[in-house]
C-alpha cells in the first residue's frame, strides 16, 4: 500500500511537472480581424512601423498563455479596443484628451476610434472659443486628416480646421480650405460639417465688414455684402433647429448662435422669437439658460459691438429718404 500511494504520488508529480505553467489570463476585449476572416484576442500593446503589437491569447481559458504576434497593418481589416468611446462622458474633455492620447497613434488603423475621439475633443476645445484652444484644435484636426484613412472624416477634419481657423482670425485661410472641401467632399454637405464651418466663417465676416467699414450701411455695395454673410450666417446657424432638431447640442447651439447674432443686428423681435422657440424645445439646456433675458417681455441691456452701433427703425427710414430725395 506504502508502495501503491508513493506511485500515485509519483505520477501526480510527473503530471504536475510536464504540464505546461498557467499563465495569469489577459484581459479580455481587444480584438483584431484580419483580411482573411481570423480573429486574434488578448491585448493590443503598439503600433510599430507597418506591424501591429499584440499580445494573443493562447490555449483554453481556464489555463490561457500569451504570445507576442507582430500583426502586419496591412493583414488587419479592423480592431476593437476592449475600452470604447461610447463609454465615455461626451462632455468631459479630460476623459476626452486621455482617450485620445492613448489612441492617437493607431489612427491609421480602422476602427481604432481615434480619429472620431480627436475631432470630438478638438469640437469640444472649438466650444471654448479661445485662440490658445483653437490652435490646439487645429493641430488634433489636422493629424486626424493627415493619418486617419476614412474619407468622411477627412473631410469632417477640414471642416474643424476651417472652425479652428476662422477663431484665430485667419479667415482667408479658412476660406480656402472650405473652397477645396465643396469640390471633394459634396456629399458631406448633407451632414451639415460644411454649412457649421461655412456660418462660422460667414459671421466672422460680417464682424470684418462692420470694423473695416464703419459706415458701411452708406456704401452699397459693402452693405449688400454684409447682407450677404448675415443671411449665410443665419442659415447655417438654425439649419440644426430645423432639420436635425434631435441633435440637441447643435440644435440649441445653433439657435443661441442665431439670437445673439440677431442682438447684435438690432433685430431684437427677430431675437425674441428663437429665444422662446429654445425654451420651449430646449428648456433644461444652457443654452436656455443663457438667452433667458431676450425672450418676450424681458429688457435686457446692450451687447457691446463691434464697429458702429446699430440704429433704430427711425434712423433707418430717415437714410432711407434722404437718399431717395438726393436721386
Amino acid at each position: 500500500m506504502r508502495i501503491g500511494w508513493g506511485l500515485i504520488g509519483l505520477g501526480w508529480g510527473l503530471a504536475a511537472f510536464g504540464a505546461p505553467a498557467p499563465v495569469k489570463e489577459l484581459e479580455p476585449g481587444d480584438l483584431a480581424v484580419l483580411r482573411d476572416g481570423s480573429e486574434l484576442r488578448g491585448s493590443i500593446e503598439d503600433l510599430r512601423g507597418r506591424f501591429l503589437q499584440m499580445k494573443v491569447r493562447v490555449g483554453e481559458s481556464g489555463s490561457s498563455g500569451a504570445s507576442d504576434r507582430a500583426v502586419p497593418l496591412a493583414n488587419v481589416e479592423r480592431v476593437r479596443f476592449k475600452e470604447r468611446l461610447a463609454g465615455l462622458e461626451a462632455g468631459d474633455r479630460d476623459s476626452l484628451e486621455r482617450f485620445w492620447e492613448s489612441r492617437r497613434r493607431y489612427l491609421a488603423v480602422p476602427g481604432s476610434e481615434a480619429g472620431e475621439a480627436g475631432l470630438l475633443l478638438a469640437r469640444r476645445m472649438l466650444e471654448v472659443k479661445e485662440v490658445p484652444m483653437a490652435r490646439r484644435a487645429e493641430a488634433i484636426a489636422r493629424e486626424v486628416f493627415r493619418k486617419d484613412p476614412d474619407a468622411k472624416r477627412q473631410w469632417a477634419a477640414q471642416c474643424t480646421m476651417a472652425e479652428a481657423l476662422v477663431q484665430q482670425d485667419l479667415l482667408d485661410e479658412a476660406e480656402k480650405l472650405l473652397a477645396g472641401i465643396a469640390d471633394t467632399g459634396a456629399g458631406l454637405i448633407e451632414g451639415g460639417e460644411v454649412r457649421r464651418a461655412r456660418a462660422a466663417l460667414a459671421w466672422a465676416r460680417v464682424l470684418e465688414v462692420e470694423v473695416k467699414f464703419p459706415r458701411w450701411r452708406d456704401d452699397p455695395e459693402v452693405k449688400e455684402r454684409h447682407m450677404d454673410w448675415v443671411d449665410a450666417a443665419l442659415e447655417g446657424a438654425i439649419h440644426p433647429f430645423l432639420f436635425e432638431p434631435d441633435n440637441i447640442p447643435a440644435a440649441a447651439g445653433g439657435l443661441e448662435h442665431a439670437v445673439r447674432s440677431l442682438v447684435h443686428l438690432g433685430r431684437k423681435d427677430e431675437a425674441e422669437i428663437y429665444a422662446e422657440d429654445l425654451a420651449k424645445l430646449y428648456p433644461d439646456s444652457p443654452q436656455a439658460e443663457r438667452t433667458a433675458e431676450w425672450r418676450p417681455g424681458e429688457h435686457p441691456g446692450e451687447e457691446p459691438r463691434k464697429g458702429e452701433d446699430v440704429r433704430d427703425g427711425k434712423e433707418e427710414e430717415e437714410e432711407s429718404n434722404r437718399k431717395k430725395t438726393q436721386s
